[in-house]
């Protein structure tokens, strides 16, 4: 294990940088956008086109990868980010900073795909889930240590544009510089829509319920977080206290779920997001201390619905299958960020900057109230059929290929002298069961 870490710290270094960087941007744009009197709505759509960026990055980028190169992509992606990057402090106008998004988005999700692809090429089935937890714990501390930079300098001026583009552009060295053997570029097949007819219904609700509250989390927090009276440094600690909580509670929630029905924590996570939005609500009339403790109660509950919700898709798939499930998760995800910005923002014009907590409780309140409506009629899946819970970063599709997903039952399985009888993620039948029957084992759920 102490061999691979060595071989893989260039990437793990990259990317811690280039995620303090990102991390920096993240709420300097809302913030910077605010003070330069663009609408709640302007702000809201910056979010909205990250999302879409990196949903069109993640689908095409991929082609780009198998043509050229690894270390070429990773190259041509971070000194891309850097030009965005500083295009902003250049370009200050919400239309061409929504349009500059989209292209930050599509250049990241490139950088996220060498990564995560680089990564699974150097694991094996024993060191996967370790791999992974190390690469998402990473991304989720690095993105709350650069927003705490934005205390370094105005964000009015040009500094923190340059501070961000410096850490983005410095990310690129590791990986140019490494020895390392570089992965094979493979071919690669692209995304199928009709997997998102096989995902089992409590996962598609928890993956669009999340991606809907959290994307409008990051797009409009900081105006929120400025409603309510924090200053620069207050809208960074609210922002990283937030993922504090998410960072936190996704392993022992995770556990939690390969304990019980996973459909009964995703209901937990609903309702307690619902509860920490519902306080959220009335902030502007609390004090600072348990504001920050809501919002870190909300990030406990809402970040990890994507995770469970997939380990809950994944419950059901066959181990060829596993990709395109968590793929099918991820676009879903996708969909709901890049929409629920631009959702909250109508909101919020219709009441107030504490519209967007009312927001969030309302889509978590209903999506908790479909899912207790579905499995009350509906059997949980056998114990023996569920799979061990993994972190899951909300990047790629490319982590599910890292993830040690499928690894666990075939370990388990009986391999035989060929290797070809190991059972698949659904148990010893579904590895087996064509395609009719998994779906059948969906309508079920």
């Amino acid at each position: 294990m102490t061999r691979l870490l060595v071989s893989i710290t260039a990437l793990l270094l990259a990317t811690a940088i280039l995620l303090t960087g990102n991390g920096l941007q993240s709420v300097l744009l809302p913030v910077r956008g605010d003070l330069a009197g663009f609408s709640t709505v302007e702000i809201a759509a910056l979010g909205s086109a990250y999302f879409a960026g990196i949903l069109i990055g993640s689908l095409f980028v991929p082609f780009l990868v198998s043509s050229v190169g690894h270390v070429r992509t990773h190259s041509a992606m971070t000194a891309l980010l850097c030009a965005v990057t500083l295009a902003y402090a250049l370009l200050l106008h919400p239309w061409l900073w929504i349009a500059l998004r989209v292209f930050y988005g599509v250049f990241l999700a490139g950088i996220y795909l060498v990564v995560e692809s680089w990564l699974n090429e150097r694991a094996d089935n024993a060191s996967r889930g370790s791999i992974l937890s190390i690469y998402t714990i990473i991304n989720l501390v690095m993105m709350a240590a650069g927003q705490l930079l934005i205390n370094v300098y105005d964000p009015s001026g040009y500094e923190l544009f340059i501070l961000s583009a410096l850490l983005v552009s410095l990310a690129a060295v590791p990986v140019a510089l490494t020895r390392q053997i570089t992965p094979v570029q493979r071919p690669h097949g692209g995304f199928k829509l009709a997997t998102l007819t096989d995902l089992p219904r409590v996962s598609v609700i928890g993956a669009l319920a999340g991606g809907i509250t959290t994307g409008a989390f990051w797009g409009l927090a900081p105006v929120y977080a400025q409603a309510i009276g924090l200053g620069t440094g207050g809208v960074s600690l609210f922002l990283a206290i937030t993922i504090t909580g998410g960072a936190l509670f996704q392993w022992p929630l995770g556990r939690l779920s390969d304990a019980i029905d996973r459909r009964r924590v995703i209901i937990l996570c609903l309702i307690g997001a619902a509860v920490a939005g519902t306080f959220l609500r009335m902030g502007p009339a609390t004090a600072l201390t348990p504001t920050l403790a809501a919002v870190f109660a909300f990030g406990a509950f809402a970040f990890p619905l994507y995770p469970i919700s997939a380990a809950h898709a994944i419950d059901w798939t066959d181990a060829d299958g596993i990709v395109d499930t968590g793929t099918g998760i991820l676009f879903l995800t996708g969909v709901g960020a890049l929409t629920g910005p631009l959702l909250a923002a109508t909101a919020i014009a219709f009441l107030d900057a504490s519209a967007l907590f009312l927001f969030t409780s309302l889509i978590h309140g209903l999506a908790a109230a479909a899912a207790v409506i579905m499995i009350a009629t509906r059997a949980p899946i056998d114990d023996e059929e569920k799979v061990d819970f993994h972190l899951a970063p909300r990047t790629t599709p490319m982590a599910y290929e890292l993830s040690p997903y499928g690894d666990d039952e075939a370990e388990d399985g009986d391999e035989g002298e060929d290797g070809d009888e190991g059972v698949g993620q659904g148990g010893g039948d579904a590895a087996d069961a064509p395609d009719g029957a998994i779906r059948d084992r969906h309508a079920a759920e």
